[in-house]
Order: structure tokens, then sequence, then C-alpha cells
């Protein structure tokens, strides 16, 4: 694999009213780079990836994707041109059909094509429920359709938000060897929000730990995650 960056972020400030979150944030993700993005509650970690997809607004600084400025880009064309999204809640549209939610997301009607009928083959728990309402789903049923539906088209980067927060540890396991699957057969790169550090350790190449909405540790060493003292001093609160 040749390698590309797929992500740059430059000197990038943002946060909710008055409040200042991101301060300052710079970070390259390149083709290859499945990062794990820690640190403790309102550090910073969900306003990041929000703020790449423009649901916060960047107040300072730069988003470039593949060479392509896009902090003021509209969220969808940012889906549009390959960053896939997974919300932490809110994922799908509980009223509609598993296979209505698939096709909103596909953006055709037929559920047909190599891609999507592999991504129906990881998740067997939704090809088999695809007459079923969304919202009847459970927690780890619901979290699998809110993956499928966001790789129902090409992405080259995908951004996890908690994927696994609330789900059995069989569910969790299920969804994160899915995911996997995803990325050994469509070969994009990703960067994953998550607490449970020891689900997520063997999915990735790169961890990030984040303070006090900067970024304070960058490291190819991933089993760092797993160190209870190393996490425990970085986790510490430092005030500003």
């Amino acid at each position: 694999m040749t390698l590309q960056n797929v992500l740059q972020v430059q000197s990038l400030t943002s946060g909710y009213r008055n409040r200042v979150v991101l301060q300052g944030i710079s970070l390259d993700v390149c083709n290859d780079n499945h990062i794990a993005i820690i640190g403790a509650n309102g550090c910073g970690k969900s306003t990041l990836l929000r703020t790449i997809m423009n649901l916060v607004p960047s107040t300072t600084g730069e988003i470039s994707f593949r060479e392509t400025q896009i902090e003021r880009m509209p969220t969808d064309q940012i889906v549009r041109i390959g960053i896939g999204y997974l919300k932490q809640t809110e994922n799908v549209f509980r009223q509609l059909s598993v296979r209505d939610n698939l096709s909103i997301a596909s953006g055709a009607k037929a559920l047909a094509g190599e891609r999507a009928e592999f991504v129906l083959d990881c998740f067997p728990v939704v090809r088999n429920r695809l007459k079923v309402r969304a919202g009847l789903l459970s927690g780890g049923q619901r979290q699998s359709l809110a993956l499928a539906m966001v790789l129902m088209r090409p992405v080259s980067l995908l951004l996890l938000d908690e994927p696994i927060a609330g789900l059995s540890p069989s569910a969790a396991s299920e969804l994160m060897h899915s995911l996997e699957s995803l990325k050994s057969r469509f070969s994009f790169a990703s960067v994953i929000v998550e607490h449970r550090l020891r689900r997520i350790e063997p999915l990735v190449n790169r961890l990030i730990v984040m303070r006090n909405g900067e970024i304070i540790d960058d490291t190819t060493d991933t089993q760092l995650m797993l160190d209870a003292s190393w996490l425990d001093e970085r986790y510490r609160h430092v005030p500003t």
C-alpha cells in the first residue's frame, strides 16, 4: 500500500457557545492508520469527530480530506466525498424498516451489488431482519444496522464515536469482528473513540491521548492503552 495522507487537521479550535473545547488540534491521518483516540470524559474526543464532520463548527484552523478543504463543507457533502461517521446515539431511523434504513443510506432502492452483499454478509443480524422496524431491534442489532448503513457507501475514512458503548460483551465482540472484516475488504482508514480499550486494542495501530482539548500523546505502541499506571497518569485532570 502506498502511504498517503487522508486527513489533515491544522490548528483546529472549536466548542459550544462560549466554551472552547478543542484548543489548536493538529493531526494527520494516513490511509493505513487505525487510530484510537482516548482520554477522560469531556476532553474533546467526540467534539473532534463532530468538528471534522462540521456538526460542530470550527472557530479557527483547517481540515483537509484528500487535499480538499472541508471545514466549511456541509455534512452531507462530507459523507458523499468519502468520510463515514458512526454517531454515538440516534444513528438509525427507528420508525422505518431495516431495509428502508439501508436504502436511504446507500442512495438506492435495491440492496444489490457486490458492496451491499458483502456488508450484509458481515451483519447477518441485519440481513435476517430487513422487514423489521429498526426501533424494535436490540441495542446490538441497532448498532450493527447503523454501521452497515455508514458502510453502504464507499469510504476512505471511518469515524466511530463509542460504537460499542452499552453493548453486551458478545454484541461488542460481534460488531468489532464485523468491522475488522470490512476494513480488510475495503481498505479504509479509521478513527475510533471508545472507553472499552481491551475490546478495541487489537483493531488499532496508533494511539492518541487527549486531555483538556489537546493531544498529549501520539504513539504506535498501542499496548500502552492496557497499561493501568500509564493511563492513570494521562487521564488525571490537569487544571487549565
